[in-house]
């Protein structure tokens, strides 16, 4: 919550501030009403007629008239007041909340993947919904509500005071023993809470895995196992939210015993203090009870919203967490020119933060301006790791890559993105059109770019075939296509950008012989004057390209063409042997 106040600037503080003023107008203007209760009660049953409302003592028609006319008149003024208080209040914290979600948004934009990666998906999704929406919550009801609460305390009992002093000692009990069960509830609560989060982040992963890998689960008959870990985690938290709840349940009967006990206590004393003290009249005792229990459900408001920023500590320690995460600062403010598309990698060492050991290991490599360069190797030989390092997705150590004989460190993040495109192993389509999809990468692409691609990837045969061609919609993770029609469409995403080095991991694997074919003479017949780098898991897709790159466990055991490599590169051969076996003319 207090994210979200650092948030408010001096206009909106000045708002905050106006409104605070009309709660505190409100509060007063509605602690008049109920005296002028009392002043009813007095009238009505003739015990005493207030001088100020007629001339006449004996005319109470007239009496009753003014006290109606002037308690209506106060009850809709102080309505309008409340309206246009709460207005300013929450419409300047929910701006304010906003910039707290905007900040959250772009932190995980500007974090680095090593530090992504420290998080499971479901937790970032549920920090930036569930944790967020908790403290905008806390944020409303403190500035909100509790503060023109709080107002209301001390205003009822100052009322209270002024109609007798005796019986206003009440509070001097009252409010101690509920602060005290607040204080201990939320004691107990607490640890309670903090499981809940814990279970609930590993119940949202088991939702979205079974979401995200419906088709694995249904294929091997996982329906029961994964119903097993739900239900696991599903009973954690309920467990701990029960404990939580069960004692928040017992406090506030507590609470509620402790009102019932002390308005009893009031009429008592009230009682026993009218035998001398002929001022305490019945409508001084109803309403010294109407601000009594105003007062206590004023007080029992404070302890709910007390007790939900209370639950909101495990949620602003998660939130605090990723506004604490380092981001990726650009100290880089050299301009260099534009890139040639030379890459060399020197003696580069590189593995995840996560493990303990070298994905990639001494790489040493020179790949001039316009080579076609493949990489091949077995699963986990580091192939999309390397290239993931050139095209600085991770980041490399100083001095390892060198782009145009310049540290890739050295240059801009932004200078990078616009000068190496990559298309990804995994294969990422957001939700929208096929044409949205493409502009992602050059927004400033025209319609005859667009056409470029798409024919450059042999994307236009099926989208021409689409009854809304490029304006086709794709679900979530385009789902409605198949992966060759996914495949070539990012494809075309990365041409557009039309990059001084091209990277295509593993891009042609989806596709057809034939079609994979005709996608890569395009792309070396149409992207001449481009450095290329093509990931491939068979050697027929790349072995006219100038060189080859052969990765095994994290080390380059070959770097030459295809018809030198089968004579001096014996896991290459192995691999050109094992695809020949399997009927495979390479």
């Amino acid at each position: 919550m207090s994210y979200i106040i650092k948030n408010l600037r001096t206009k909106q503080w000045i708002m905050i501030f106006i409104g605070i003023i009309a709660s505190i107008v409100y509060v007063v203007v509605a602690g008049f009403v109920v005296l002028i209760i009392q002043n009813f009660v007095d009238l009505i049953s003739g015990i005493k007629q207030p001088d100020w409302l007629v001339p006449d003592p004996n005319d109470k028609l007239r009496a009753t008239i003014n006290l109606t006319a002037l308690s209506l008149g106060l009850i809709i003024i102080s309505f309008f007041i409340k309206v246009i208080g709460r207005i300013i209040l929450l419409k300047q914290t929910l701006l304010a909340a906003n910039l707290l979600k905007n900040q959250l948004y772009y932190k995980i934009n500007l974090i680095s993947l090593e530090q992504f990666y420290q998080y499971q998906r479901s937790t970032l999704i549920n920090r930036l919904n569930v944790d967020y929406f908790k403290l905008e919550k806390a944020a409303i009801n403190v500035l909100v509500y509790m503060i023109e609460n709080i107002f209301e305390v001390f205003v009822y009992i100052g009322f209270s005071i002024a109609l007798s002093g005796y019986l206003s000692l009440i509070y001097l009990f009252f409010i101690p023993l509920v602060i005290f069960l607040i204080i201990h509830g939320s004691k107990k609560t607490k640890d309670h809470y903090k499981k809940s989060y814990q279970s609930l982040d590993n119940l949202y992963q088991v939702i979205r895995e079974n979401i995200i890998g419906v088709k694995v689960v249904r294929t091997f008959n996982l329906e029961d196992f994964q119903s097993l870990r739900y239900d696991n985690h599903h009973k954690q938290w309920l467990k701990s939210v029960l404990r939580a709840d069960l004692i928040l349940a017992m406090m506030w009967k507590l609470i509620f015993l402790a009102i019932n006990i002390f308005i009893t206590l009031t009429l008592v004393t009230a009682g026993y203090l009218n035998k001398t003290n002929s001022s305490l009249t019945p409508g001084v005792v109803i309403a010294f009870l109407n601000y009594l229990t105003y007062t206590s459900y004023v007080v029992i408001g404070i302890c709910d919203y007390v007790l939900n920023i209370l639950k909101t500590r495990s949620a602003k320690q998660r939130i605090k967490e990723i506004l604490d995460l380092k981001e990726e600062v650009e100290l880089n403010t050299a301009i260099f020119d534009e890139i040639v598309g030379k890459i060399s990698i020197n003696g580069l060492d590189f593995k995840y933060e996560q493990n303990n050991f070298n994905v990639l290991n001494k790489i040493n490599l020179t790949i001039k301006p316009k080579d076609n360069i493949g990489i091949i190797g077995s699963i986990g030989s580091g192939k999309s790791t390397l290239c993931k390092l050139i095209a600085k997705i991770n980041n490399a150590p100083d001095n390892m890559i060198m782009i145009d004989n310049v540290d890739i460190n050295k240059y801009q993040t932004r200078h990078i993105r616009q000068s190496v495109a990559i298309d990804f192993q995994k294969k990422q389509l957001f939700s929208g059109t096929i044409k949205l999809n493409i502009l992602k990468a050059n927004s400033d692409a025209d319609q005859d770019r667009i056409n470029q691609v798409l024919d450059h990837s042999c994307a236009n045969e099926f989208i021409n075939n689409l009854d809304d061609k490029l304006e086709h919609n794709l679900i979530e993770f385009a789902n409605n296509l198949s992966g060759g029609q996914k495949a070539r469409i990012c494809i075309a995403r990365t041409l557009i950008r039309d990059s001084k080095i091209m990277i295509f991991d593993d891009s042609l694997s989806a596709l057809d012989n034939i079609t994979a074919k005709k996608v890569l003479d395009k792309i070396l017949a149409n992207y001449q004057n481009r450095t290329k780098i093509f990931v491939s898991q068979q050697i027929r897709t790349i072995k006219d390209l100038d060189k080859i790159i052969v990765l095994d466990q994290g080390n380059v055991v070959g770097y030459d063409t295809h018809k030198n490599l089968l004579t001096s590169c014996e896991v290459y051969k192995q691999i050109y042997d094992s695809q020949k076996r399997i009927g495979d003319e390479v």
